[in-house]
């Protein structure tokens, strides 16, 4: 089995932009050595001079023709449709793990190939808007933010992607949570401590750029989840033209 490993990133503040420099130094020393990595970067920030490119397999930057708010779902999505394998694992670009963490997910995708979380802890580091050092289950979490594998096929053909309607942060990895509970019931979890980095949500003062619908798209999906997902299936988002809006 040769595993993908897909990171979405948007440029943001130094905070951000450290964390994920963090992020790629621990990908360069993995000891499993059967796997690509994709970075798929949001063009509202990016501009194509991406430092890490010598030390990924490939590198998409995404220009959304509309101009709107960040979509990590379209990012993902689009990521995984051009992936060269079928396993998949989905890194969050502010996470951290130890060099045998890729080795660890493999050989748990071994016994489970569909979906699964690959943490059970996460721990949180402390910032300005976090100011102590937190530990939490990630079954407490109804998220599927930070690290999860899938295979490529029911990825799309079971679960329908990841939502493409959330524009902005928020919810839309709770909206992948609540599809995948529905079809399988428990999401196994590797037993794993992830690190979650601390960065800024947004500037002292400033606005949070969270998605102004997202209460309500996620509510729907909570509410009729097989329906959104036979809308995403049809729909076959993922399209590097850009962001798949479905109507719910």
């Amino acid at each position: 089995m040769r595993m993908s490993v897909v990171i979405p990133y948007a440029k943001g503040d130094q905070l951000r932009e450290e964390a994920f420099n963090r992020l790629m130094e621990s990908v360069r020393v993995q000891t499993l050595l059967d796997y690509e990595v994709t970075v798929v970067e949001d063009g509202r920030g990016g501009n194509g001079h991406f430092a890490y490119k010598k030390h990924v397999n490939n590198y998409i930057l995404l220009n959304d023709p509309q101009k709107r708010h960040y979509n990590k779902s379209w990012c993902v999505n689009a990521a995984i449709r051009q992936s060269a394998y079928d396993h998949v694992l989905v890194v969050d670009a502010d996470s951290l793990f130890c060099k045998d963490y890729f080795q660890i997910v493999y050989d748990y995708a071994q016994d489970h190939h569909m979906f699964f979380h690959a943490y059970n802890w996460i721990a949180l580091m402390p910032g300005r808007d976090n100011p102590v050092l937190r530990m939490s289950k990630h079954k407490n979490i109804q998220s599927t933010g930070g690290t999860w594998f899938t295979n490529k096929h029911w990825f799309f053909d079971k679960l329908g992607g990841m939502n493409e309607n959330y524009f902005g942060y928020g919810c839309e990895d709770g909206d992948t949570w609540f599809r995948a509970s529905y079809l399988l019931n428990h999401i196994p979890e590797v037993d794993y401590p992830l690190i979650h980095q601390y960065h800024h949500w947004h500037e002292a003062g400033g606005n949070n750029p969270l998605n102004t619908n997202r209460s309500e798209i996620l509510n729907y999906t909570q509410k009729h989840p097989q329906e959104v997902i036979n809308k995403l299936i049809a729909a076959q988002v993922g399209k590097s033209s850009g962001p798949t809006v479905i109507g719910i």
